[in-house]
């Protein structure tokens, strides 16, 4: 959450504080989750999407090279999807999750 107010200052120097407001950041732009983590099979991706669309789902390696690479339709909601690094050796990847509002990077460490 963030909480936002503005200090409005007249031309002789005095000022006064608007009302404060609570925006709710998984409101506005999608939230990525990844678990279990560390894992060694499987993963599940929990998208919290504010809107319908498709999203691209990667895993790089700490080199920055795309091991795998995943397209899906999402729904505004909690969505999962499940991805298979049986293949992947052990080490530290990263999730990058992108479109339908959501641009989010998560670690991922395969035992």
């Amino acid at each position: 959450m963030v909480y936002y107010r503005l200090k409005l200052v007249d031309i002789d120097g005095s000022f006064k504080y608007s009302n404060t407001i609570t925006i709710n950041l998984a409101d506005i732009a999608g939230r990525v989750s990844v678990y279990p983590n560390p894992a060694s099979n499987e993963v599940k991706v929990m998208i919290s999407s504010a809107a319908d669309g498709k999203v691209t789902c990667k895993i790089t390696d700490n080199a920055g090279r795309v091991v795998l690479q995943n397209t899906a339709h999402v729904k505004k909601g909690n969505n999962n999807i499940t991805i298979d690094i049986n293949k992947l050796a052990a080490g530290l990847y990263h999730v990058s999750v992108s479109g339908a509002g959501i641009d989010q990077k998560v670690k991922l460490l395969k035992q």
